[in-house]
C-alpha cells in the first residue's frame, strides 16, 4: 500500500510559541486537563460515529462512516512534548505507549487511504485505533 513515488504534503502552523516558563504544578494541571478533555472528545466522536453510520443520509450518499482514533503522530505541533524527558513522561500516564515510538503521519495517511478505498467497502460504523496499544494498554477487555 506504500506509494513511494508520492511525496509528503506538508503543513505549516506558523511559528512555535512553545513556552518553557510552565511550574510543575501548571504542567501537571495542564496534562490533566488535557488527559480529561482528550478522553471525552475520543468517546464522543466514537459515539456519534456508532450512532450515524447507518443513517439513509450518509448510506444513501455512499458513504462509510468510520474514525481513526490515533495515538502520538510525530508532527512538529507536537515536537516539545517529544523533545522534553519530564513531559513525555506525564503524557505517558494516561497515553501509554506499547510499541515505544509514535506514528508517522503517512502510517496514519495509509490507513486513512484503506478506508477511503474499495478495499474498506464491508468497514461501517467503526473506530479504529492507530494508537501503538495505547487503548488497548489504558482499557484491557472491559469494554467488551
Amino acid at each position: 500500500m506504500t506509494n513511494t513515488s508520492a511525496q509528503p504534503s506538508t503543513f505549516s502552523m506558523g511559528k512555535s510559541s512553545r513556552s518553557k516558563s510552565f511550574t510543575n504544578g501548571s504542567w501537571q494541571r495542564i496534562v490533566y486537563f488535557f488527559e480529561r478533555t482528550f478522553a471525552t472528545s475520543k468517546a464522543a466522536v466514537a459515539r456519534w460515529v456508532r450512532r450515524n453510520a447507518l443513517e439513509p443520509d450518509w448510506l444513501d450518499a455512499g458513504i462509510l462512516l468510520n474514525a481513526i482514533a490515533r495515538g502520538m503522530v510525530a508532527t512538529p505541533m507536537i515536537q516539545g512534548v517529544i523533545d522534553s524527558p519530564e513531559t513525555r513522561a506525564e503524557v505517558e500516564k494516561f497515553m501509554p505507549r506499547p510499541l515505544r515510538r509514535d506514528a508517522q503521519p503517512r502510517e496514519i495517511a495509509e490507513l486513512l487511504c484503506w478506508l477511503a478505498s474499495p478495499a474498506s467497502s464491508m468497514v461501517v460504523g467503526q473506530v479504529i485505533f492507530a494508537d501503538g496499544g495505547s487503548e488497548l494498554a489504558v482499557r484491557g477487555d472491559t469494554h467488551w
